[in-house]
């Protein structure tokens, strides 16, 4: 989608919407086959705000299936409070759908993405839990206090637990501490497929200090069910 924003194509606006609607539908038919997967479907912006987005997300939760929406705001270009998207949050506050988002700073220095740029919506939907990825990456700093002023925010530590150590990042211990003071109940392991291996994931959470061995037993399964309702 973010290739289509910048008119590489050629497509009309028409035309990328519908390229959306049908992966999403696409989506949620290979989870129906699939009962081990969760489908969590695109929404957009720019591509299919407002109305005509929260219409289409309803259909894709309430007859597909559906069990969230994924957003990328730098990869679409939009910031993750735009009001474009608050008819779509409204709809999955409504229907108790979750919201992943990817969290970190960008190139351009836009902070769509950034935690803090979730503080709106986050207090605009305080009944829609919304699960921020990588725990801001190497924004992580200001993770704790969007934790700490919203409730409704929750976390995975996919990515930023395989940087621990390097520039911009976290060490182990401080990535520890972090899940800690954020609460780990609120923390889920993610695999960000297919960029790291799943196996060196749970080992790295596992080996992680400050945290206890029910803590990160939690980080690898229950706290997910909890947070997207699974």
């Amino acid at each position: 989608i973010s290739e289509l924003h910048g008119g590489a194509t050629g497509a009309s606006p028409a035309k990328i919407a519908d390229a959306m609607k049908t992966f999403n539908r696409w989506c949620c038919l290979v989870a129906r086959d699939h009962p081990e997967f969760a489908a969590f479907v695109a929404a957009d912006a720019i591509v299919l705000p407002g109305e005509a987005g929260a219409i289409h997300f309803r259909d894709m939760a309430e007859n597909y299936g559906a069990r969230g929406v994924k957003l990328h705001g730098i990869a679409q270009d939009f910031n993750m409070s735009d009001e474009r998207l608050w008819p779509i949050y409204k709809v999955c506050q409504e229907l108790d759908r979750p919201i992943i988002g990817h969290s970190g700073p960008d190139k351009n220095g836009t902070g769509f993405a950034e935690p803090k740029a979730f503080g709106r919506m986050l207090k605009d939907f305080p009944d829609l839990n919304v699960v921020l990825a990588h725990m801001g990456g190497a924004t992580w700093n200001q993770a704790l206090e969007i934790a700490e002023t919203y409730p409704n925010a929750y976390f995975d530590c996919c990515e930023i637990i395989e940087w621990t150590g390097g520039s911009n990042a976290p060490t182990a211990e401080q990535l520890g501490r972090l899940i800690h003071d954020i609460g780990a109940h609120r923390v889920m392991m993610g695999s960000d497929f297919p960029w790291y291996d799943l196996g060196n994931t749970i080992d790295r959470i596992m080996d992680m200090p400050v945290l206890s061995a029910e803590e990160k037993e939690g980080i690898l399964g229950a706290n997910a069910v909890t947070i997207l309702g699974l």
